[in-house]
């Protein structure tokens, strides 16, 4: 999440402050309004918070089209496989 951030034109940064949250926010509440189970880490104890509080804003359907456009077809997590199993 932090390189796009780096950009002052961030679409992120743009829809954190329209909602008044961190663009890590905004990225989980995509996450979570998707369906998609969402892990943060942090041993900040403001970060915690601040992940934890995803229910206080919403993203609408444009906002949410808006973030789909941008992927890149760049995994994030596992690429297939039982994580149970994992080697």
């Amino acid at each position: 999440m932090q390189a796009a951030s780096e950009r002052a034109d961030s679409p992120f940064k743009l829809l954190a402050r329209k909602h008044g949250v961190t663009e890590a926010q905004v990225l989980l509440r995509w996450g979570v309004q998707k369906g998609y189970p969402v892990l943060p880490k942090s041993t900040n104890p403001q970060r915690i918070r601040q992940n934890a509080d995803l229910f206080s804003f919403a993203l609408t359907d444009a906002e949410m089209a808006d973030i789909a456009t941008m992927d890149r077809g760049d995994g994030v997590a596992w690429s297939g496989g039982d994580p149970i199993h994992f080697t």
